[in-house]
């Protein structure tokens, strides 16, 4: 017999992860934010890192996906918040790259770390009992 949880377990569960995820994707403008606001430093004449960071932030966001689902089998909250946690990263080089290159372009990678983050959306389904 399957174990099914309880109905006030779910939606405590639910609100967790929503209330998680809408924190999680609000940073991403606040980072936006500080990144106007604050110039950066020397910018270096060279875009190396930018290229180096912006396809490692694009694939850091596609396998937040692959590696939730994977985790998600044994233990279904460690993987929805390493996901997100996954996505923020992919966000935080495009600071990186901000405050290092000086290069508008960095914001790229703080739509690569959003799109993810809006693919790890906490749908109803996505309760104790059925994580993916």
């Amino acid at each position: 017999m399957q174990n099914v949880p309880s109905q006030p377990a779910a939606s405590a569960e639910r609100r967790f992860r929503l209330v998680l995820w809408l924190w999680m994707l609000a940073a991403i403008p606040m980072y936006y934010a500080v990144m106007r606001a604050v110039p950066p430093g020397a910018p270096t004449a060279g875009p190396t890192l930018l290229y180096v960071l912006l396809p490692l932030s694009v694939v850091t966001a596609v396998l937040s996906i692959s590696i939730r689902k994977l985790v998600a089998r044994s233990k279904p909250r460690d993987a929805f918040i390493l996901g997100l946690a996954l996505c923020e990263a992919a966000a935080l080089f495009g600071m990186v790259a901000w405050f290092v290159t000086g290069s508008p372009h960095s914001c790229y990678c703080l739509g690569a770390g959003a799109a993810g983050m809006l693919l790890h959306f906490p749908r109803a389904a996505q309760s104790a009992a059925n994580p993916e």
